[in-house]
């Protein structure tokens, strides 16, 4: 099991990878993480982010709705994972680009301390399901 801090992870889950997403019409390139050192940033509540004392995050409630902002123009750039922005910014017509990878890593379940007996349950559930192939059926469901 893996702790840090008050908490507990699960294993691994899913690989992502985040980009640095802008929009097609801009002028501004974010070709490397230098490039948003002081900027404001959409990012979504909650979510960890790599070196985030670089830049300044503009949080929002998800995904959807950095991609509204962005779309608002609220910021320049924002950071996430291909897929979703790809989903969002089709869903809700913004015209989008992406730049520099922030991110790659795996997508774990976090847990309070106090919560540790339910680890082993969860992780045990986790890899039946991925075995069972049915985490690979969702996300093809996801990514259509």
């Amino acid at each position: 099991k893996a702790e840090k801090g008050n908490f507990v992870y699960s294993i691994p889950i899913i690989e992502v990878t985040e980009y640095l997403v802008s929009l097609q019409s801009t002028d501004e390139s974010f070709d490397s993480l230098e490039d948003i050192q002081g900027k404001l940033v959409g990012t979504v509540a909650g979510y960890y982010y790599l070196e985030d004392n670089k830049f300044t995050r503009s949080d929002f409630r998800s995904e959807s709705e950095v991609i509204l902002g962005l779309g608002k123009q609220r910021f320049s750039v924002a950071i996430m994972e291909r897929a979703a922005a790809l989903y969002w910014s089709n869903k809700h017509g913004v015209d989008i680009k992406f730049g520099a990878i922030h991110t790659n890593g795996e997508i774990v379940l976090r847990l309070r301390q106090d919560l540790n007996y339910l680890l082993s349950n969860l992780n045990r559930t986790i890899a039946r399901v991925k075995k069972q192939g049915d985490i690979a059926k969702i996300l093809s469901q996801y990514l259509q």
